[in-house]
C-alpha cells in the first residue's frame, strides 16, 4: 500500500500512468483504452482527538476496445513503479459498450507527511 499526501496528490499520480484518466466518470464516448477511478470506503486513524492518517479503497476500470494485454501491461506497470499492491479481476465483455472492463481495486494511505 502507497502513501500519498492527499487524494489530490493521488488523483495526480495516477494521471502519469500513460492511459487517458477521468475520476468518477463513465468514458462513453471517449477512446480507449481509458481508465476511470473511484474513491470507495474510506477509514481515519485518530490519536489524541486528532486525525493521523486515512486510507480509502480505490476502484480503477480499463476499458479496452479488445484484448488489450499492453494497456492492462502499462497501468500494472504504474502501479509497481509506485508501489501499489492490488488485487485485479477478470477482464469481462461489456456487450452493451462493445468494450472490455478490467477491474483493479486497492488500498491508499493518506498522510501530510507522505512527502517529507
Amino acid at each position: 500500500m502507497n502513501c500519498f499526501s492527499s487524494f489530490e496528490d493521488f488523483c495526480t499520480e495516477i494521471k502519469q500512468c500513460g492511459i487517458p484518466v477521468a475520476e468518477a466518470e463513465y468514458a462513453k464516448g471517449k477512446s480507449a483504452p481509458n481508465i476511470t477511478f473511484f474513491r470507495g470506503e474510506e477509514q481515519t486513524i485518530y490519536a489524541n482527538s486528532e486525525p493521523v492518517f486515512s486510507s480509502a479503497r480505490i476502484v480503477v476500470e480499463l476499458y479496452t476496445e479488445k484484448t488489450d494485454n499492453i494497456s492492462e501491461n502499462k497501468f500494472e506497470e504504474w502501479l509497481e513503479i509506485v508501489e501499489i499492491t492490488y488485487q485485479k479481476n477478470s477482464r469481462t465483455w461489456i456487450s452493451s459498450e462493445k468494450w472490455y472492463q478490467t477491474i483493479y481495486e486497492f488500498w491508499v494511505i493518506f498522510d501530510g507527511s507522505c512527502n517529507d
